[in-house]
């Protein structure tokens, strides 16, 4: 399916080659692969979102986790890291996180990262079929991760998340700033976005829907100033009209 992209900076003339502290947006146009349960009409819709953050660590604060396999997850967050873009949705001008996950092997870890067996099973065969990757390889990547909670029924919720796998090493093991959108898309080998509907009692949430897609630099041709992150909610009022019955 033919996808576009939209790359777009804030406070920025140009970029360099180096890290640059400074507003970014990363804004995209893109279509669900893969979509089951309360979100199986995403089936094939198309929508666009922009996630806006800063490079400047400075501005964030950060936790980090360790796995009981070694990888490390550090997670920042500010009030400048926003999602835009989402058709006047829940998400709209909400906080987002943005998390570096260094060394990890997608086989192992991806379950604990994305808290869902399926929605991980499904990432991984998209890595394996069509972009060839191998998931017991060890690489690191990026996850740009926001939630709703419904105010009528506070355990239940819509989770929107973005991710792009790189080579190991990658980054190393402290970093000074995020990287600007040209670094990401230049050096990313996989992209995967997703959005569930699910419980949130627990740490092993009950997922109602997910709807998914990936891609490669082989399978988008278009210029390195691109980046394949977040769809938009397409019909979101509407699901969330139907998740507000689910029942823990």
């Amino acid at each position: 399916m033919k996808k576009g992209f939209i790359f777009g900076l804030l406070a920025l003339a140009s970029i360099s080659s180096t890290a640059i502290a400074a507003p970014t947006t990363l804004s995209t146009i893109n279509t669900w692969e893969t979509a089951t349960g309360l979100l199986a009409p995403y089936q094939n819709q198309v929508g666009i979102a922009s996630w806006n953050y800063d490079t400047d660590l400075s501005v964030a604060t950060s936790t980090s986790t360790t796995l009981a396999s070694g990888t490390t997850i550090t997670t920042y967050t500010s009030p400048s890291y926003t999602l835009t873009g989402t058709g006047g949705t829940s998400f709209e001008n909400q906080t987002f996180s943005y998390s570096v996950i260094n060394n990890i092997s997608p086989a192992t870890d991806i379950s604990a990262i994305l808290n869902s067996a399926i929605v991980s099973s499904d990432l991984l065969d998209k890595m394996v079929t069509p972009h060839g990757l191998n998931p017991n390889d060890t690489y690191d990547m990026v996850l740009f991760d926001v939630n709703h909670a419904f105010a009528t029924d506070p355990t239940s919720g819509i989770y929107l998340s973005g991710l792009n796998i790189f080579k190991e090493d990658f980054f190393s093991s402290t970093i000074s700033s995020l990287p600007t959108a040209e670094e990401l898309v230049s050096n990313s080998l996989f992209t995967y976005g997703v959005l569930t509907a699910r419980e949130v009692t627990n740490t092993n949430p009950t997922i109602h829907g997910y709807a998914s897609f990936a891609t490669s630099p082989s399978a988008v041709p278009v210029p390195a100033a691109a980046l394949m992150f977040a769809p938009a909610l397409l019909g979101f009022l509407g699901l969330r009209r139907k998740t507000k019955n689910i029942t823990a």
